[in-house]
């Protein structure tokens, strides 16, 4: 008896034991499945940025300036936007592991279209690795767009997958490492494959090879992980159709009450799930008898929503306004791959015995960004606030904006000085990759500033913008209000897109011709718009705080 019963405390013990190390909750599994998350954002960081960096250079070796620019403005613009419509899929139809999953499929997929196009291995079919072909442009589009998708898919819900592991560990940990594995991604695919796509003949083709066996390798990475991931389900309704559809009937709420309102009469009556409310026409516009139109998503205006959820909605007023008033400066932020570059390889690359990447000051960007956030957040502003002064967040974001500015004013004046230069006599013709480029003799070095700004830039508007959402956004919306902001960077890159149309071929020339052009004007379009937009809110917070007095909620908030 005492034998059996050791025998059975003894497998209670391994059951135990087995139980609590298989468990999801296990702070082993946690770091394991965090781990994994990490070493596929990584993996997926690198690849992404090994293709985006140049991807302007090899499509200019058969496509003009302003095609090549558009291209890769389209891609940057879906993979932002397409980070909303991919958080509705992830939360209300698949979950967000198997989001993931299909994103990391079609990533791979398109990218061994790409590595396919540039190994020439459909000159067969009609589409050569010069682009050359009836279809091909079709072909090249098509991968633009799936590479977006996949992107945006990808990007939007790792994040929150990732937090969702840390049931045993640190989530400011977590956070940490994922912000190092994005710029270390970054830095390795701008640093070492980038630089081998432009150093080398045949460069393009193995780093788009190589790119694609990175992908593969997160992708199963993530399938190897399905055991040990915390993966919940997709709810039934996600908050975009909640939101969705609580619009949609303040709308038409809105419009039956006006409907049944009669200029004779003082009162109309709404009906409310059997019974009747009077509103007073006359008097709506008052603080207690005015239901705004989305108040007719209410369940005591007819419609289906708690008095609590149409309140928080309607909370979402001065995000908008603040996605509104980033659009400029997204305009400014994404040129750091496109405009720049388009710049850049009408410079002088060679240094002499060495020629300079154009993709390698990208990394001055990012290494501002890595050096200035301990200082400006965690010494900086502290000590200022040690000292009385408190930076609002609005100021920060400002502050962000009007050195944004600064930045492409400097590629303005960078532009105009080798427009100068190169008409002065001072040319030379280089070669960069697989395309030969007239550049003046002005050094490529001479756009470190510019990259230094807009990477200080960044710890301020955009670290800043990111805070101030979050801070304004309500409590069950936060996971909105962050694809929102995705999407409104990608609204940014789709109106860039249309401006560079609409400035082709005035002062946007092919690359042959492209000093007859102004691409200076260009950089200096976009400083007016985004001093213009600053100085129409300093001018609006003047007025409101002479004539409204004291602020509201949101005022508070906004102002904080």
């Amino acid at each position: 008896m005492d034998r059996d019963g050791s025998r059975m405390s003894l497998l209670s013990e391994i059951n135990r034991r087995l139980s609590n190390y298989f468990s999801p909750w296990n702070s082993r599994l946690t770091i394991l499945s965090g781990g994994l998350v990490l070493a596929t954002l990584f993996l997926e960081r690198l690849a992404f940025y090994s293709v985006l960096t140049n991807l302007y250079i090899y499509l200019t070796k058969a496509w003009s300036s302003d095609e090549a620019l558009s291209a890769t403005l389209l891609l940057t613009g879906l993979a932002y936007f397409s980070a909303l419509p991919a958080g509705w899929l992830a939360d209300a139809v698949v979950g967000r592991y198997w989001t993931i999953i299909g994103g990391l499929c079609l990533y791979v997929m398109a990218y061994g279209a790409l590595t396919t196009l540039a190994f020439n291995a459909l000159a067969s079919a009609g589409c050569s690795a010069d682009f050359s072909g009836q279809w091909c442009t079709t072909y090249i589009y098509t991968i633009i767009v799936a590479i977006g998708l996949a992107v945006g898919t990808v990007k939007s819900n790792v994040p929150a997958f990732g937090a969702a592991q840390m049931r045993h560990g640190n989530l400011r940990t977590f956070f940490s490492f994922y912000y190092w594995c994005i710029n270390g991604g970054a830095l390795l695919g701008v640093g070492c494959i980038a630089y081998w796509e432009q150093v080398t003949t045949n460069g393009f083709p193995a780093a788009f090879a190589v790119a694609t066996g990175v992908l593969l390798l997160a992708l199963m990475l993530m399938l190897a992980g399905k055991r040990v991931f915390v993966a919940h389900s997709p709810s039934d309704v996600s908050v975009i159709s909640g939101l969705v559809h609580m619009v949609k009937e303040g709308v038409t709420g809105r419009i039956a009450a006006r409907g049944l309102e009669s200029p004779t009469e003082p009162y109309a009556r709404v009906t409310v799930e059997g019974s009747e409310e009077l509103l007073d026409p006359v008097n709506r516009n008052a603080a207690d008898n005015s239901p705004c139109w989305l108040d007719f998503a209410k369940i005591r205006y007819g419609g289906s929503h708690s008095d609590e959820s149409v309140d928080e909605a309607k909370k979402m007023g001065p995000v908008l306004l603040l996605l509104v008033f980033m659009i400029p400066y997204w305009l400014i932020f994404l040129q750091s791959n496109s405009g720049f570059q388009a710049q850049a390889v009408h410079l002088k690359v060679d240094l002499g015995d060495f020629m300079f990447p154009t993709a390698w000051l990208g990394l001055v960007d990012q290494i501002f960004v890595l050096a200035l956030i301990p200082i400006v957040n965690g010494f900086f502003i502290p000590l200022l606030e040690r000292m009385g002064f408190t930076i609002k967040l609005t100021v920060k974001i400002s502050i962000g904006c009007v050195i944004a500015a600064f930045s492409i004013l400097a590629a303005g004046g960078l532009e105009t000085a080798s427009i100068r230069t190169w008409q002065n006599g001072g040319f030379v013709t280089q070669q960069i990759g697989h395309a030969t480029y007239n550049a003046s003799t002005v050094s490529i070095l001479w756009q470190a500033p510019q990259y230094c700004l807009l990477g200080t830039s960044e710890v301020f508007a955009t670290i800043g913008s990111l805070e101030l959402a979050h801070t304004l956004a309500p409590r069950a919306l936060k996971g909105l209000v962050m694809g929102l902001l995705a999407a409104f960077e990608g609204l940014a890159s789709f109106f860039s897109i249309g401006l560079l149309a609409a400035l082709t071929p005035g002062w946007i020339q092919p690359d042959a011709t492209h000093f007859e052009g102004h691409y200076d004007f260009f950089f200096y379009l976009l400083a007016a718009l985004q001093l213009t937009v600053i100085l129409l809110y300093c001018i609006a917070s003047f007025v409101r705080n002479k004539w409204r007095g004291a602020a509201n909620y949101d005022e508070d908030v906004l102002h904080s």
